[in-house]
C-alpha cells in the first residue's frame, strides 16, 4: 500500500482581510474629507473678515475692568451649618435601649428597641 499523496490548501481568509482593511481605509479617509470640508465650508464669516481697528479699551493705559473674584475660604465657612455633634456610644446606647419622651405635647415617646419589634411582632399576630 502506498500512502496517500498530501494535498495544500490556501486559505481564503488573506485576500478578505485585506479587503477588509482596505474599505476600512477608505471609510475613514471619506470621514476625514467630509470633516475638512465642513470646516471650510461652514466656519464663521467673521473669520474671512479683516481684523476691526483696536477700540479704546484695548489702547495702553487704558484702565482696565478687574475680574469678580472668588469669596475667601471663610467667607464660604460662614455660610455652611455646621454638623450636628456625633454621640458617643453611652448617648447611642441610651438612645436604642431606654426610655424618653419624643414629642410630649403629642405623647410620642421613645421606647427601647428590642421591646418595640415585641409590640411590633405581637401585633402582626
Amino acid at each position: 500500500m502506498t500512502a496517500p499523496a498530501r494535498v495544500r490548501v490556501r486559505s481564503a481568509r488573506a485576500p478578505s482581510t485585506a479587503l477588509a482593511v482596505l474599505a476600512a481605509a477608505g471609510v475613514i479617509a471619506l470621514l476625514l474629507l467630509a470633516w475638512w470640508l465642513a470646516a471650510r465650508l461652514l466656519r464663521p464669516a467673521t473669520l474671512d473678515a479683516p481684523a476691526a481697528a483696536p477700540s479704546a479699551s484695548m489702547t495702553p493705559g487704558a484702565a482696565l475692568t478687574p475680574l469678580p473674584t472668588r469669596p475667601s475660604p471663610a467667607a464660604c465657612r460662614d455660610t455652611v451649618p455646621p454638623l450636628p455633634p456625633v454621640p458617643d456610644a453611652a448617648i447611642a446606647r441610651q438612645t436604642l435601649e431606654g426610655y424618653s419622651w419624643v414629642d410630649r405635647s403629642r405623647g410620642v415617646v421613645r421606647i427601647p428597641i428590642a421591646r418595640a419589634m415585641e409590640l411590633v411582632a405581637a401585633e402582626q399576630r
